[in-house]
């Protein structure tokens, strides 16, 4: 599986980066074959809404929500998405020291959640 950026996701999470934000948000796209197109990305601030408000923005999306970014650099800030109400979406992050995206899904293996790599492309 492979994560598409689009321009104007890419500028968006660009931005957040480079004013280096404490900053998580919904990503906005739609699977195409075997691929996910992150059409959109949309800050909702530093506090992860409840799985009620995120079936919620779902809805409002039209389904379009397929996943989150998270700019957090504190070490165990992705930990809140190892959660069976997160599982098939995707998280971006960023790498070291602020440098490059990362892709992962967030995934349910051998009884646990955990965080599966994905490959990233800029359309």
């Amino acid at each position: 599986m492979i994560v598409l950026l689009t321009d104007e996701a890419l500028s968006t999470l660009n931005f957040f980066r480079k004013l280096n934000l404490e900053i998580q948000g919904f990503l906005i796209g739609h699977l195409r074959g075997n691929g996910i197109i992150v059409e959109k990305a949309v800050s909702i601030g530093s506090n992860l809404p409840t799985p009620e408000q995120i079936l919620k923005a779902n809805k409002l999306l039209e389904n379009k929500l397929i996943g989150f970014f998270n700019f957090n650099s504190k070490e165990n800030s992705l930990v809140k998405f190892l959660n069976p109400v997160y599982a098939g979406n995707i998280i971006l992050k960023t790498g070291k020291n602020n440098k490059e995206l990362q892709a992962f899904l967030i995934d349910f293996q051998k009884n646990k959640m955990v965080f599966s790599p994905l490959k990233l492309e800029i359309l």
